[in-house]
């Protein structure tokens, strides 16, 4: 029973729990499941964790031969740290029936959880930043949480001129040690192959942004799975 001692909510580090109308209640919708309002709460079983479903994990095989393994959310449901992990489960049991060597997983941006679970259990770490204040911060956090995992990182740089006033990214670069595997260019390109919904490296092959990328690739094959 609740003694509305306050502490999950002081606590809960999406604030999502707010005292309304004399009790505490949880927004479903900002709620993470993180399980720290259950682990404070002097009162045991007072907080319960229920299974709610996310999403739906789908696989596809797409027109260059290789498999894709996706998501899509429920209506209202935030990502989900669970469902990316479920995708990897996925991912590692194709490519064991398939004898598929590697696994690139897209995460979202920011430090949530969705994005632990992109980056745990993985042997490298590619981050993107953009030269601006805004994606410093970025991913001067996400290397941190690398950090932790103590996996090696590389860097590419997206939109690289598109503000050349700004040495931020580099200088962070150098300071950590971080290896710049590769500079895109901004590009209109890249929005216009988007229109198409085609990879811009095969709608506009000869394009700044699309060389760029090759470029990219290669450093990738040589440096990392070589």
């Amino acid at each position: 029973r609740c003694v509305k001692c306050g502490i999950c909510m002081e606590r809960c580090p999406y604030e999502c729990i707010k005292f309304i109308d004399g009790r505490y209640v949880v927004n479903e919708l900002t709620c993470e499941g993180c399980n720290v309002c259950r682990l404070v709460c002097p009162v045991e079983d007072t907080i319960t964790l229920e299974e709610v479903r996310s999403g739906i994990v789908r696989k596809t095989t797409t027109k260059y031969g290789f498999p894709l393994i996706s998501a899509q959310l429920d209506v209202g449901r935030p990502n989900s740290g669970k469902l990316v992990t479920e995708e990897k489960n996925w991912a590692k049991k194709i490519m064991g029936e398939e004898g598929i060597k590697h696994m690139i997983v897209d995460s979202a941006a920011g430090i949530g959880c969705q994005v632990i679970a992109s980056i745990g259990g993985a042997d490298v770490a590619l981050l993107v930043a953009e030269p601006t204040p805004a994606s410093l911060s970025d991913v001067k956090r996400v290397y941190r949480v690398v950090q932790h995992f103590r996996e090696p990182a590389y860097l590419i740089i997206n939109k690289a001129d598109f503000n050349p006033g700004f040495k931020g990214i580099h200088a962070f670069a150098e300071e950590e040690g971080i290896p710049i595997l590769g500079e895109i260019p901004y590009d209109r390109a890249i929005p216009n192959s988007m229109m198409q919904m085609k990879p811009v490296v095969e709608a506009f092959p000869d394009s700044k942004a699309s060389k760029a990328l090759k470029e990219i690739a290669k450093a990738v094959e040589e440096e990392i799975l070589r």
